[in-house]
């Protein structure tokens, strides 16, 4: 569906799109429970979701498979990152990344991305840095993403529709690389939900939530809310509102 200083939510995509992303097959994520928990240098993003068909299928979407696409931000600056971060800047370019046996450990480090479908790991097709470095590089990246400072990956995964006729429990565990800048920590994140059906709200916190974590030290600060070293916050999830959280130490 995602992450953070927290902070975050998916974005699925398939022609499911969403948080995770979903775009081409008609789907979105019908419920979504996410974890985050700030780290010294990263955060780790954690949470389960369902998809749901949005209306009639047919082909030739019927025959073609999912894409999900799951948008995870960091530092654009690697100096405001941890060596993770400056180690995957001194491997990838910007645009669209095979992993291979050389970078995959490189990527693995950074972001330690895991998905697992009904329990069963599922692998990444690769991955898509955005450009951020000009006006005319930022408007092929989608507007609410954009916030200064950072930058996002795109993983993308693909699987076979019918997957989704069983109502399969998926869950997602990436670690978010933290905007370092001395005493204060930072991440950004945006929900995105794709394909709802009129009138179906994110704003059910039974179905749709978003819980921060601050193991501490420090005290977090996000959607004008603080919370404290050793606590925990339960946040609805709200498609388009941009969740930037900041640690101060």
């Amino acid at each position: 569906m995602r992450f953070w200083t927290v902070l975050a939510v998916w974005c699925l995509a398939a022609v499911a799109t969403a948080n995770p992303i979903v775009p081409i097959y008609p789907a979105y994520i019908s419920s979504e429970r996410l974890e985050i928990e700030m780290g010294q240098t990263a955060a780790r993003v954690s949470g389960q979701f369902h998809f749901a068909t949005a209306g009639k299928v047919e082909a030739p979407h019927d025959e073609g498979d999912v894409h999900l696409n799951v948008p995870i931000w960091l530092p654009e600056n690697p100096k405001e990152g941890d060596q993770t971060v400056a180690d995957f800047y001194a491997t990838f370019r910007p645009n669209l990344n095979i992993l291979t046996a050389q970078t995959r450990p490189i990527f693995d480090r950074a972001f330690d991305f895991q998905l697992r479908i009904d329990g069963r790991p599922h692998a990444i097709n690769g991955f898509s840095l955005a450009d951020v470095s000009t006006r005319k590089s930022r408007r092929f990246s989608t507007k609410e993403w954009l916030y200064p400072g950072f930058t996002h990956v795109l993983v993308y995964v693909t699987f076979d529709p019918k997957v989704l006729k069983r109502n399969p429990l998926f869950q997602l565990s990436y670690r978010q690389p933290l905007r370092l800048r001395g005493a204060q920590t930072e991440t950004f994140y945006v929900p995105t939900f794709e394909h709802l059906p009129e009138g179906h709200s994110t704003g059910n916190l039974d179905r749709y939530s978003l819980s921060l974590k601050n193991p501490g030290p420090g005290v977090l600060s996000a959607l004008d809310y603080c919370i404290p070293a050793r606590s925990l916050m339960t946040l609805p999830l709200i498609h388009g509102t941009p969740i930037h959280v900041i640690c101060k130490k």
